[in-house]
């Protein structure tokens, strides 16, 4: 007896979540963006997704995300991480336009959920925010690491503030980021949950076939 009440403790005892780590993204995990700005380059919001590894580095022109010219207040880039993921944190990287140091994100809000229409996040929860400080111009790009919870299939990074080491220019809204990157620890999936239900009833099988023996 003693060992099956070990085992059912051992069954609760199963973590629900695995290990936070970082989340493997790419350009082609963004499904759904408010625009991007296209006058003499191709600033798309793919861009924050295409140094997941390593320094993140900048030059005019290469690798980072901008809103157009007094371009959409509400301005979003939408997610898709593959799984559903209990988030633990998101390290962000502004933006100086190169060395004009004329545009980057101020305050933001990371939302999440687990459903997506037209590239936009259906009942969308909070899952981080806060404020990014300017970044002056240079090659090398700082991270900005902020807290972030919930479990989400999708996040979208949503600016609503300007900050940028220069007076900004072109406008109103002209938010831009280099780089995003997400660290989450996977959550079972409803196969996963089934099968340690099963566990459980497996348990409880074994402790009244062997109650049943001890009474006979």
């Amino acid at each position: 007896m003693f060992k099956i009440i070990a085992a059912a403790v051992a069954l609760l005892a199963m973590p629900v979540v695995g290990n936070a780590a970082q989340i493997v993204l790419s350009p082609a995990s963004v499904v759904g963006s408010s625009g991007f700005y296209t006058a003499c380059c191709n600033f798309n919001p793919g861009s924050i997704l295409d140094q997941q590894t390593g320094a993140v580095t900048e030059s005019f022109g290469a690798g980072y995300w901008l809103n157009p010219d007094n371009g959409p207040a509400a301005a979003y880039i939408t997610i898709d991480l593959g799984a559903v993921y209990s988030l633990s944190s998101i390290s962000l990287f502004n933006t100086s336009n190169g060395a004009y140091g004329d545009r980057g994100t101020g305050s933001f809000q990371i939302l999440g959920g687990n459903s997506v229409t037209g590239g936009m996040i259906n009942a969308p929860s909070v899952a981080a925010s806060g404020v990014l400080a300017a970044d002056a111009p240079s090659t090398t790009r700082t991270a900005q690491v902020f807290a972030a919870a919930g479990s989400f299939r999708y996040i979208s990074f949503n600016p609503t503030g300007v900050a940028s080491f220069n007076n900004p220019c072109c406008g109103a809204n002209v938010y831009g980021l280099n780089e995003l990157r997400v660290e989450g620890a996977t959550v079972p999936e409803p196969a996963a949950w089934t099968l340690m239900i099963a566990g459980f009833g497996m348990v409880g099988v074994a402790a009244r076939r062997r109650s049943s023996v001890v009474t006979a």
